[in-house]
């Protein structure tokens, strides 16, 4: 009788960090990815733990402590652990690496469905070696990708997370191991000589070469006391810091280069008018010359304004007549009884402006989201350590019991079979432990700089739109109004829908305002009677 061998078993590891998740295609997608593994590689599946929206932060993950106990029972019978990607199972070497070694003990080893450079068969040293090497760089690359991403959260609250150009003093917060918590202050003895000659230069008398001779009169030196050379002078006037503004160059995905520009928190040398200006002067251009854009700069409500008549969106151009050339915005369906009939570029832009005067969030309501939101956040926090205090007290009281049980067979009340049985389900309990230690320890961020600026945002929103390029007033216009707004016959703007936090903020003028909750929880501050519900999503 020929002898059919048998398929390889294998177990399959699923994982989202929050029941939101499951309502996407997460889930079924890593399934799918999995069993898809396994049916090329000829394993066959005896068990899918699959661990719906449960969270490290959690010592409660069921399913992975399920399935260590799973893999302890079933020792040897199991050849392997499937997983969609090395973060579902851990998220740094340290975690993952224990889990490993616990599965190894059972005969199992781990593959990845999707990071097939980590699979390998056998446990030699050789193997083990290449598989560490391989998830110290993927631990690594999270380290790297978690810093980029703390770097651009600073920067979008509108602080510069390296060093500031020259007119600005750096505090060496990392040489003194701090956070930068602050915008970079002005360099007292360069800043006024800086902005001085960039705002000679917006007015055409001076080239790159005369400026930096006029720099050098001036007394303008480098940091470390050099001179100054027209490089040098040339990166001053194409730096948009000088202007106040932070250029997300570094952080920004590739495929959003419109949102590259944050609103900075430092002082700002020159006007961003004078800073574009400079850059027309500079290139050879007159500083009353246009930027050319695909999308038209001169009717940036186009397609976002509607017609009062049938609520279709605006079109804008440009008519001849009388010596002269005027704007207006106009309805585009022809079947409208406003189709031909403009409205002045002038009153609509007007009248939308006026809009978000009126939108704008009084001080009383800035003041009590700043309240709100600190509370919120400081309210996570707490909890978050307390977890992290739990997580610490269970992971002592679980070395306790494993001394406890050496202790034992030191003095030969247990046999060695005991000892390991005993073992092996608090070795498990620890990792599951340590795991949500450590996703319990959050990044510190500066709360009150993050909040400053989006109150300082939201306080004065006409000159928000108006200072905006093209594709930030028009990601600015949806924020605000996302279904748009309509322009009235008399020359009014209304809107049909605010965005989510303006409309929370309405209406409150007065210390007592109250606020309808979104969700109907209990009020979390009585005196202004707010519903904390309505803010956790800001």
């Amino acid at each position: 009788m020929n002898h059919i061998p048998t398929k390889p078993k294998a177990i399959i590891y699923l994982r989202v960090s929050s029941k939101e998740q499951l309502k996407g295609k997460s889930m079924e997608t890593q399934k799918a990815d999995c069993e898809k593994y396994c049916a090329e590689q000829g394993f066959e599946v005896v068990e899918i733990f699959t661990e719906e929206g449960e969270s490290a932060k959690n010592d409660d993950r069921t399913q992975l402590q399920r399935l260590l106990a799973y893999c302890r029972e079933n020792k040897k019978q199991i050849s392997y652990l499937i997983i969609w990607k090395v973060d579902r199972l851990a998220r740094n070497i340290g975690d993952f690496y224990e889990i490993q070694k616990t599965l190894m003990a059972h005969g199992v080893i781990i593959h990845s469905a999707t990071e097939t450079g980590i699979n390998g068969e056998g446990i030699t040293a050789e193997v083990m070696t290449g598989f560490l090497a391989i998830f110290a760089r993927i631990d690594n690359k999270i380290k790297s990708d978690r810093s980029k991403t703390n770097m651009r959260s600073l920067l979008r609250s509108g602080i510069y997370p390296l060093s500031p150009p020259l007119g600005y003093t750096s505090r060496q917060n990392k040489k003194h191991g701090q956070k930068k918590r602050t915008p970079d202050p002005i360099d007292e003895e360069r800043f006024f000589i800086i902005q001085r000659g960039l705002k000679e230069f917006s007015t055409g008398v001076h080239t790159v070469k005369s400026l930096t001779m006029r720099f050098r009169e001036l007394g303008l030196t480098s940091r470390t006391g050099k001179t100054i050379y027209p490089q040098m002078v040339d990166v001053m006037l194409t730096n948009v810091f000088y202007a106040g503004w932070i250029e997300d160059k570094h952080w920004t995905p590739e495929d959003l280069p419109e949102e590259n520009l944050v609103r900075g928190l430092h002082t700002p040398a020159i006007t961003l008018e004078e800073f574009q200006k400079n850059q027309l002067i500079k290139a050879g251009r007159s500083v009353n010359a246009k930027p050319r854009s695909r999308a038209n700069p001169d009717f940036p409500l186009r397609d976002f304004a509607r017609c009062y008549e049938c609520k279709g969106t605006l079109t804008g151009s440009w008519s001849s007549g009388h010596g002269g050339r005027y704007a207006y915005y106009h309805c585009k369906n022809r079947k409208c009884a406003r189709y031909g009939k403009g409205n002045s570029k002038m009153d609509v832009e007007k009248s939308f402006t006026a809009l978000l005067e009126k939108v704008a969030p009084t001080d009383v309501a800035l003041t009590l989201f700043r309240e709100i939101a600190l509370d919120v956040w400081e309210t996570n926090r707490k909890l978050l350590n307390a977890d992290g205090e739990r997580h610490e007290k269970r992971i002592a009281e679980i070395k306790v019991q494993i001394a406890e049980l050496i202790t034992m067979r030191g003095r030969g009340l247990i046999t060695d079979e005991q000892l390991l049985e005993g073992k092996q389900p608090l070795e498990e309990a620890k990792i599951i432990a340590q795991l949500a230690l450590n996703e319990t320890r959050i990044e510190e961020w500066d709360i009150e700089a993050a909040i400053s600026y989006a109150t300082q945002f939201m306080r004065d929103l006409p000159r928000q739109w108006l200072d905006y390029s093209l594709e930030n007033k028009q990601r600015f216009q949806q924020m605000v109004f996302p279904e748009g707004i309509i322009y009235e016959k008399e020359k009014v703007c209304r809107t049909q829908k605010l965005g989510l936090i303006y409309e929370l903020l309405q209406g409150v003028d007065t210390p007592d305002s109250t606020m309808v909750p979104l969700g109907g929880a209990e009020p979390r501050k009585p005196s202004f009677e707010i519903r904390a519900s309505r803010f956790d999503m800001l």
